[in-house]
């Protein structure tokens, strides 16, 4: 009997021809029941809704006609039902080699028996769909002790295929994705295992579980062998860092997802960087490196701003007030137990982070703000601002839902370093889709870019540092020099380049001049 698959009985090796799909699905039923069925339970198998008064004399028939076709023992009366007697079941031998310890050859025997979903069309029957579930997930388990054997045996390659399949069939199932990770790191794919690993974060976080520690624990490792940026150059370069789970923060109703990586005697916070979620930093191999880079030394507080990524979205028609965002970053700050906190204003969410350090400065240790502005458009008292008819016509073409624009073009002026990437510009759209809608995308930038925080700038009491693009088109350095004139305690660093990210062009020198002003006010 072959149940591991198309429902059949082999006679001496060749098939035998069942007749009708009732009496297929009497074969099948008996094989899921080595045991034996009475006749009551065998006819509400058949007709499980509404038997037909025929019902017993037509199990008669079906059972005469398979003892023809089978031999008259292979169907044997047992009381006041029937049991099938069988020189061998797929399913049966199948698990027998799973009871007995098995090896990689004994392994490769048991799944030879497959040949597709047990019980197949009859799967998802009322009798059979509990027995086909479970055969479903013991081969799983045979599937991925295979594929843990080939590695152990020092064969990284071989399961990569198996493993990419089994988290196709059953994405929720964590001990597979682990073992995915590590293959793939074992053959030097570490890229695809970070991937793999975020991929698996999020599945879990769609039904509202976290990861374990075997998956952190794999992705910590992934993370590092992807970003061969050479920590033993810099400061706290010894110190390993470990990515936490995804959490959330309340600021009123609202929930503000945060994930803590690495740790130091310094919090270095950092918001979303514009529509792009903590979610995606993980795909972007720079933004990785210039995480990691400030976690070596640091303890790093990533955070969506609410309406970006994993946290609660915004109502587009009244969003949030950079008062409003200042207080969800007080939020995230304490629920993330922040206590030396350096505060990293980058780009537009530099007012937010001015406003935070200007209402809550005694909580505050530092602050940088880098590639950021106190207000971007021009004013009769401030002509060193982007003129109003730029400002909007930029506005709308960044989030126009039916923009047929070429992304090299928006990144020849936001991050020219990396605009013929075709990665980097792939893994750019991606994350702006994932992060904010347009409306979204367009209703948040219209309060941070349209910001005005210049009357604050003055109430900022603590160290800052002004981190500023030379030769930036997005937000001319002349911003910076304004932020640094102004703000008491400020000092400007000019560094060389044209991107506004930080963690594209020479993000080694943006994250060596965090650390190091973070430490230093730190101690």
């Amino acid at each position: 009997m072959r149940v591991l698959g198309v429902v059949r009985a082999e006679l001496d090796s060749q098939p035998v021809a069942i007749g009708s799909p009732k009496q297929r699905l009497l074969l099948a039923v008996l094989a899921a029941r080595p045991g034996g069925l009475p006749r009551g339970r065998l006819v509400d198998a058949l007709w499980p809704e509404d038997p037909p008064p025929s019902a017993s004399s037509t199990l008669l028939g079906y059972v005469s006609r398979l003892r023809t076709a089978l031999g008259a023992e292979t169907v044997e009366s047992h009381g006041d039902g029937y049991r099938l007697i069988a020189d061998r079941i797929d399913a049966s031998q199948f698990e027998a080699i799973l009871r007995s310890d098995p090896d990689v050859a004994s392994l490769e025997e048991a799944l030879a028996l497959w040949e597709g979903d047990a019980f197949a069309d009859f799967a998802d029957h009322p009798y059979l769909v509990g027995e086909a579930a479970r055969l479903h997930e013991l081969r799983m388990d045979a599937r991925l002790r295979l594929a843990e054997g080939y590695l152990d045996a020092g064969d990284a390659a071989r399961p990569i295929s198996m493993l990419e399949a089994i988290v196709a069939d059953d994405p929720v199932r964590e001990d597979s994705w682990v073992l995915l990770v590590r293959a793939l790191l074992r053959v030097g794919r570490s890229a695809e295992a970070v991937r793999a690993a975020n991929r698996c974060r999020r599945i879990l976080a769609e039904i509202g579980l976290e990861p374990g520690p075997a998956l952190a624990a794999a992705e910590t490792v992934a993370l590092q062998d992807r970003t061969s940026f050479g920590l033993s150059t810099g400061p706290g370069a010894d110190r390993v860092a470990t990515v936490g789970p995804v959490r959330y923060a309340r600021s009123g109703p609202t929930h503000l997802a945060y994930q803590v990586v690495g740790g130091g005697p310094v919090d270095l916070v950092l918001s979303s960087y514009g529509s792009v979620s903590i979610d995606s930093i993980w795909d972007s191999e720079p933004f990785t490196s210039f995480v990691l880079r400030l976690a070596a030394s640091c303890r790093v507080v990533l955070y969506d701003t609410r309406g970006i990524g994993l946290s609660d979205p915004i109502d587009v028609d009244a969003p949030p007030s950079l008062r409003q965002q200042s207080d969800d970053l007080r939020a995230v700050v304490e629920a993330a137990q922040a206590t030396r906190r350096v505060v990293i204003g980058v780009g537009d969410g530099g007012p937010a982070a001015i406003t935070y350090a200007a209402c809550h400065g005694s909580a505050l240790t530092g602050l940088v703000l880098v590639n950021t502005f106190a207000r971007l458009v021009e004013a009769d008292n401030y002509p060193a601002g982007v003129p109003r008819e730029r400002f909007e016509a930029n506005l709308a073409m960044s989030v126009a839902a039916d923009s047929q624009r070429d992304t090299s073009h928006v990144l020849r002026n936001h991050a020219p370093s990396v605009a013929g990437d075709a990665e980097f510009r792939r893994w750019w759209d991606r994350a702006g889709r994932r992060g904010a809608s347009p409306a979204t995308a367009a209703a948040l930038w219209r309060v941070r870019y349209g910001a005005d925080v210049r009357s604050s700038l003055a109430d900022v009491a603590v160290p800052t540092l002004v981190l500023h693009r030379r030769r930036s088109r997005v937000v001319p350095s002349v911003h910076g020099e304004y932020l640094a004139a102004h703000i008491p305690r400020a000092r400007l660093e000019a560094v060389d380049g044209s991107d506004q990210s930080p963690f594209t062009e020479g993000r080694e020198q943006f994250a060596d001049l965090i650390v190091a002003f973070a430490t230093e006010i730190g101690a």
